[in-house]
């Protein structure tokens, strides 16, 4: 196939069910040279931009000859959602700490607006096991006027990040992210982007997706310095244990009760004294607190341990969450 061919529904009419995904396939199929169609079926064969949580691969992967000369690229490990990040900026990376911070069911990174028919990005969750068939995103380039081709590099639309949240009654939503710096939205190339978002942001509407563009996060560096430090490397199973633990408890009880008159370490440090266990492992465990603010601390301010807890991350996180989650456009 040609570098550049238009997308119709004759040479990329995929379903199948989409090939049959094998999901327990190991062989990964290469990203690199050339895109044809066979490296596509191959892809979407084994799972590839498809399921959730420990089943989702990145439809775009991080390799050792991916390089950008303006922001670095790389895998983040998220243990809680059972698979590896791969990002393509500073600006996805940062973005994918904030979610996952405000509680996100899930984040699939690089998720492809699949061109052809196909299910719904939330099926197969719970309340979404019935076949919701979603019109491909070359149905909606037609009638914006836009030719869809493959490229090298992107021979398929995604999303940046397509987060999935899960309200109290069990029920689900999403959000899809773009993440592109404020100078791609401007410049000679711009009508590129700005016409990708455009059929990006139907596409989210067509799945009842709220639509967001993520330009800039530097009025959050205090708070992206901190989750970087404090983010667990537990999955989900592990922290129901371990917030369930008389330790956990304990900990977190003592610095409710003192940690806000006294500097954070002599609470801890005395604490893990009286529990007999060491200062590093009840420090692990306070990170996990402030994490999940199972203590109210505002991490929006520098980490001191040498100062009293200030209560106001509970509140930050629940305001930063209503802005994120955002409404369906």
């Amino acid at each position: 196939m040609p570098a550049r061919e238009k997308y119709t529904q004759a040479s990329l009419g995929i379903p199948e069910h989409m090939l049959t995904p094998f999901y327990g396939h190991t062989r990964q199929p290469t990203q690199s040279g050339l895109m044809t169609l066979g490296k596509i079926a191959a892809l979407v064969r084994t799972g590839h931009g498809q399921g959730h949580l420990s089943r989702y691969k990145p439809w775009l992967r991080v390799e050792k000859r991916d390089l950008s000369p303006v922001s670095p690229m790389g895998h983040l490990p998220s243990p809680e959602l059972g698979h590896m990040h791969h990002y393509r900026s500073r600006l996805e990376r940062h973005t994918l700490l904030i979610i996952k911070w405000l509680g996100a069911y899930d984040a699939r990174d690089q998720f492809p607006a699949w061109p052809w028919d196909h299910h719904h990005p939330l099926y197969g969750l719970p309340g979404h096991e019935s076949v919701t068939h979603v019109t491909g995103l070359a149905t909606y380039a037609a009638q914006c006027g836009i030719t869809m081709r493959i490229s090298v590099i992107r021979p398929i639309p995604t999303i940046d990040i397509l987060v999935t949240w899960r309200n109290p009654n069990g029920t689900f939503d999403l959000s899809a992210l773009q993440c592109k710096p404020a100078g791609r939205m401007r410049g000679p190339n711009a009508w590129t982007t700005l016409e990708g978002l455009e059929l990006l942001r139907r596409y989210a509407k067509s799945i009842d997706a709220s639509h967001r563009i993520v330009n800039d996060l530097s009025k959050h560096d205090q708070l992206l310095v901190n989750l970087d430090a404090l983010r667990p490397a537990i999955s989900r199973r592990e922290l129901k244990k371990v917030q369930a633990s008389t330790l956990y408890l304990t900990l977190v009880e003592a610095c409710h009760r003192w940690a806000y008159q006294q500097p954070l370490h002599d609470v801890v440090e005395r604490t893990a004294r009286k529990l007999k266990v060491d200062i590093h492992s009840a420090n692990r465990l306070v990170s996990i607190a402030l994490w999940h603010q199972d203590l109210d601390h505002d991490l929006s301010m520098p980490r001191e341990p040498w100062r009293p807890l200030v209560a106001g991350g509970r509140a930050l996180r629940e305001t930063l969450k209503a802005q994120w989650r955002g409404s369906t456009q």
